[in-house]
């Protein structure tokens, strides 16, 4: 069996959906999923139009290698995690994430465990030498599990019933959000919703909150109504994006600090965990309330393993995953957005007044450059090597460079053939500093590569 290595990347399967992910290929994972796990396996999916087939081959191979399939349907992201841990199961969720809609991909756990780095390579090799189990074909079971998720969560959160209610805007972007999350946050707010019809057409705007035109209809919204903020969710439903109720986007490491905060509040000392695209106003800020700042590498596989290996209790990422150790760890936007419901109820005051505290630095927004699979890390490596020279560098995930008013960041994606690139300084003048020496360095490094190859 022929399949383009690319799209075996860290995380997950992720590549275009007719060109990498025909019927047969799906067919193939599916088969060397099966022969890998060999118990029962939940299978669920995103609302992309190409889904659904995929979902078709995915079951077609898993079931001849004898594996029992439950089918969940369409449901978001965190609902599919609410399975494996509620059926003892392991799983594959369709979904093409952040990816623009002609992508696709597919999300493997063992357990509740993620499938990344060398396990997905092996799936890859199992499937490509087509060395499969073949056993009698496994039973397809038909499970709704979302009643169980809303069960699931209204007993975690039965205590903001009890409190006043915000006026809260959320924004579903038309992703798979839209199938539940509206229903149980009006429970606890006082509810608008826009873009709240699942359609993978995506006619409005891209399900994707970590990208400003996106958020637009969402702030002017906010305005118009006078909302205490708004809340935004990408298509599968784990990340979540804020805006205050003055309108402004708040950036994901500092959703990530009022979380932090709440738990310092609770717990001093704790670790709380980041990757490496955060703001230094986070780690300022976690020492100030007490807690040790922990920076790791960017990427939910691998900020969830790190977090069940030492056991902590929250983590969290720039992208606006967030991972508490009360919810098995998993990313789900809808808990998030409960328990910044919560935080801000117990403040009593609005959500701009409580960031006023905050130290201020001036940050660029996350900047991807195209660069193919073939030469990106190779990229990150010489970058390292050229600012080891003359600045410290942490090279935790790519090089974060720092620089006495600031710092910049390069790494290679692990889900695009793309560099990501993000820099911050004291003051706007530093910012503009930092960010115009590392990306001239980026553009020689570059230029040469391209040449000698």
């Amino acid at each position: 069996m022929k399949l383009n290595k690319d799209i075996f990347r860290m995380y997950d399967i992720r590549g275009l959906e007719d060109k990498d992910l025909p019927n047969p290929v799906v067919e193939a994972v599916g088969k060397a999923f099966g022969t890998l796990i060999q118990g029962k396996i939940v299978v669920a999916y995103d609302n992309r139009l190409s889904s659904k087939r995929i979902r078709s081959s995915l079951i077609k191979g898993i079931l001849s290698t004898g594996c029992d399939v439950i089918n969940i349907g369409e449901v978001p992201t965190p609902v599919y995690y609410h399975a494996l841990a509620n059926l003892k199961s392991s799983g594959i969720m369709i979904t093409g994430s952040h990816n623009p809609p002609e992508f696709n991909g597919l999300k493997m756990n063992k357990k509740k465990e993620s499938l990344f780095g060398k396990e997905l390579q092996k799936i890859r090799e199992i499937a490509e030498k087509e060395r499969f189990v073949v056993r009698k074909k496994g039973s397809l079971i038909k499970k709704n599990i979302i009643n169980d998720y809303a069960i699931y969560i209204f007993n975690k959160f039965k205590h903001l019933e009890l409190s006043e209610k915000l006026n809260v805007i959320i924004d579903c972007g038309n992703g798979t959000a839209s199938i539940i999350y509206p229903e149980i946050l009006k429970r606890y707010a006082k509810l608008t919703g826009i873009y709240c019809k699942s359609d993978g057409r995506f006619p409005n705007h891209f399900p994707d909150p970590a990208v400003k035109k996106n958020l637009n209809d969402l702030i002017k919204k906010v305005k118009q109504e006078k909302a205490d903020f708004g809340l935004a969710f990408d298509g599968e439903g784990d990340r979540l994006g804020l805006v205050d109720d003055k309108g402004r986007i708040i950036p994901g490491d500092i959703i990530l600090l009022l979380f932090a905060r709440e738990l310092l509040r609770k717990k001093p000392g704790q670790k709380i965990l980041f990757d490496v695209k955060c703001s230094q106003a986070l780690i300022d800020d976690i020492k100030k309330h007490k807690g040790i700042p922990i920076m790791y590498k960017t990427g939910h596989s691998l900020i969830k393993s790190k977090m069940m290996k030492e056991k902590l209790l929250f983590g969290g990422e720039m992208s606006g995953h967030f991972y508490f150790s009360e919810n098995n760890y998993f990313d789900d936007a809808l808990f998030a957005s409960l328990k910044l419901i919560g935080i801000i109820s117990r403040e009593k005051k609005p959500l701009s007044s409580i960031l006023k505290a905050i130290t201020k630095y001036h940050s660029s927004p996350e900047i991807r450059v195209k660069c193919s699979d073939k030469i990106k890390f190779d990229v990150v490596k010489r970058i390292t090597r050229y600012f080891k020279k003359k600045h410290k560098v942490i090279a935790i995930d790519g090089a974060r460079i720092l620089f006495k008013d600031g710092w910049g960041l390069i790494r290679a994606s692990n889900t695009q053939p793309a560099l990501v690139l993000r820099f911050e300084g004291r003051t706007e003048n530093a910012l503009k500093n930092i960010k115009k020496e590392v990306l001239s360095e980026v553009n020689v490094i570059l230029k040469k590569i391209r040449q000698n190859s």
